[in-house]
């Protein structure tokens, strides 16, 4: 080599030096801004995916994590921490080198190389594809027994299609990522010019965090249906391959054809807070729970029991739409487990269950009768299928019989799988054709079908159907309010809190009002209204309005609430009191004569004494009637004349502003 070519050589070596320290601190800047990324919203993505997976609210996800651990809060961080620092470390740096290529070949700079160096960058981007899509199989739950590791989950994929099945989803990841990338490198200048300016490089440094923050939230906000679509496709092992448009028909009808309902997790059944609800008889205690009733309550899958309840004895999960027995062969201590009225087809997932001596499975779709056999490990199982305990007389002639009947149950596997598909593809074209005709609820009743799993998950969608378009009405049609006081400007009576009280008007000067207020309650929740004609309790937002027999005087009415009963004491003072001064007089004088009357009473009543006489008074039998007469006809002229009022006392005074005594 001669001198010439050595030096040429030794330029070239610097310029890919120089190119290699310019661009790397942008590899580098994203390298590190997606691993602390990572690390610091790691427990807020598992908490979202849980979301995703099972339906969780946010409460409910952050406490099943807090139960979990710190130490399981962080399991699986390495994958998603390799894949997203390489992937952030790919979109920044090509992002750049994409942009000073198209810079070289023209002279001037365009609108239009932003744009395309965020297509391409986001493009080269998904080359990580196989990283994410074993991060989405490691996080399946149906995946957690068959996959142990990120290693298997790769060996596992490239048995089924080779290559192929490791870039499963790439053009929806291709579609997310040019999409998000072209946004974010759009609007990010901008949206941080609307910042004030600083010299300052901390604030700079917020700066920039606010800006790429609110759009990073909004950009995975608009691009959450494509996750939802990718993680559904990337979530399956093997089989044909599925569309993306034919997935996203598929999640749109499954989730009520709504888009709201899109943004949501994946539909789930067995929340925490439905067995609690049922497990009031153990004050709602998950963990020594021993007997749970959840029947009629449209579950389509068993979650969450073998984790929550591990002291499960007793399980009633009859009438529901479970296809499949699974996730109770960890209820080492379950004995009896009712699946009558469900759509199971297989005998499956019991050999865990080493107490089971009752299963209850009646009226369901076991065509395969082979899978008996899964239950030769549970050696307690006493009653099965209907209900009627096995002898041990039955049990030797099932051996002794098997050999003869073995050939012959093969035999009817083989045509009920037969008809199995069959019913299955009728069902497809009458659902074509339901959707074509849109046929009404009395000609969907009135149709004969026969009775498979698929008609019976029909009949509950369309029951839930009428059920929320029932509830839908009711929430529409709006109460009229109450009414206290009426058209004619009359005082109504109501109780809406349904307490008891007492209206005490025994006293001339006031009106009082006892309420039976509960004694627990606190007082804040009360509110009393005093007006001249009527008054007003509110407790808790209930009113209770009484119209009052007198006008009373609201400014001086008084409430109180007694300590020990909690009962409400209402003193209202009238407006209209009799006077104060001639009152006293007037009850002393009448007080005296009633005095000396009841004394003149009693004196004559002594006087007057009559005693009964026995055998010295003769009585004459025949004017008995005479007499009778006599007297009849001086009560008719008694009434007739009316009753004489008698005269005044002497010290009688008429005091005019004394009432009547009536």
């Amino acid at each position: 080599m001669n001198l010439h070519q050595q030096q040429r050589q030794q330029v070239i070596s610097r310029t890919r030096k120089d190119r290699i320290k310019r661009r790397a601190p942008e590899y580098i800047a994203g390298v590190l801004a997606s691993a602390t990324n990572t690390l610091l919203t790691y427990p807020l993505n598992k908490l979202i995916f849980r979301q995703q997976i099972h339906g969780l609210t946010s409460t409910d996800a952050y406490q099943q994590l807090k139960r979990e651990g710190f130490i399981i809060l962080y399991r699986g961080l390495s994958l998603p921490l390799i894949q997203k620092t390489m992937s952030l470390g790919i979109m920044f740096g090509t992002n750049n080198h994409y942009l000073r290529i198209m810079q070289t070949w023209s002279s001037e700079e365009h609108w239009y190389h932003q744009p395309i160096a965020s297509l391409l960058a986001g493009a080269t981007e998904a080359i990580l594809c196989p990283l994410e899509r074993t991060q989405v199989l490691l996080q399946t739950p149906k995946y957690n027994k068959s996959l142990s590791s990120a290693t298997h989950a790769f060996a596992e994929m490239y048995k089924f299609n080779g290559i192929r099945e490791f870039y499963r989803g790439f053009s929806l990841i291709v579609l997310r990522n040019s999409t998000s990338n072209a946004a974010f490198f759009a609007f990010r200048t901008p949206l941080k010019n609307k910042l004030p300016k600083t010299n300052s490089k901390w604030k700079n440094s917020l700066y920039d965090f606010i800006s790429g923050g609110l759009l990073g939230a909004v950009l995975s906000t608009l691009t959450y249906p494509i996750n939802v679509i990718k993680n559904n496709i990337q979530s399956e092992l093997g089989g044909r391959k599925i569309y993306a448009y034919e997935m996203l028909r598929s999640v749109y009808d499954e989730r009520g054809q709504s888009v709201k309902e899109f943004y949501r997790g994946a539909k789930w059944n067995f929340t925490e807070n439905l067995i609690r609800k049922r497990a009031e008889h153990n004050e709602g205690e998950l963990f020594s729970l021993e007997e749970v009733s959840l029947h009629q309550q449209d579950i389509e899958k068993i979650e969450f029991l073998d984790k929550w309840c591990r002291e499960l004895k007793i399980l009633y999960l009859q009438s529901n739409l479970i296809p499949k027995i699974e996730n109770v062969n960890r209820l080492k201590k379950l004995e009896y487990l009712n699946l009558a009225l469900n759509n199971i087809e297989v005998i499956e997932n019991l050999e865990g269950c080493e107490s089971l001596n009752k299963l209850d499975l009646t009226v369901n779709f076991i065509g395969l009768l082979t899978s008996v056999e899964n239950l030769r490990d549970n050696n307690n199982l006493k009653e099965f299928l209907d209900g009627v305990e096995i002898t041990k007389t039955e049990r030797i002639l099932a051996l002794q019989n098997y050999d003869k009947i073995s050939k012959r149950i093969l035999e009817r596997e083989k045509e009920f799988q037969l008809q199995r598909e069959k019913q299955k593809a009728e069902y497809k074209k009458v659902s074509e054709q339901k959707l074509s005709e849109n046929s009404d609820d009395q000609d969907f009743w009135n149709r004969h079908t026969e009775y498979t799993p698929e008609s019976r998950i029909e009949s509950h969608e369309k029951l839930k159907k009428n059920r929320d378009h029932n509830d839908k009405e009711k929430k529409t049609e709006t109460k009229q309010p109450r009414q206290y006081i009426g058209e004619d400007g009359r005082i109504l009576n109501c109780n809406e809190p349904k307490v008891d009280f007492k209206m005490l008007d025994d006293d001339d000067d006031c009106i009082m009002l006892d309420v039976s207020v509960y004694r627990h309650m606190d007082t804040s929740l009360i509110d009393v209204d005093v007006q001249p004609n009527y008054v007003r309790v509110t407790i808790k937002g209930k009113v209770l309005q009484l119209a009052l027999p007198e006008e009373v005087n609201a400014s001086l009415a008084d409430a109180k609430r007694s300590q020990t009963t909690g009962h409400l004491m209402i003193k209202m003072p009238k407006t209209n009191k009799s006077s104060s001064s001639t009152l006293p007089t007037i009850t002393k004088i009448t007080q005296s004569n009633r005095l000396a009357d009841k004394e003149e009473k009693s004196n004559e009543k002594i006087s007057n004494n009559n005693y009964l006489e026995i055998g010295t008074k003769k009585v004459d039998y025949s004017q008995i009637v005479a007499q009778n007469n006599l007297k009849r006809t001086n009560r008719v002229q008694q009434k007739k004349t009316g009753n004489i009022d008698r005269e005044n006392s002497t010290d009688f005074i008429d005091d005019p502003d004394v009432p009547p005594l009536v």
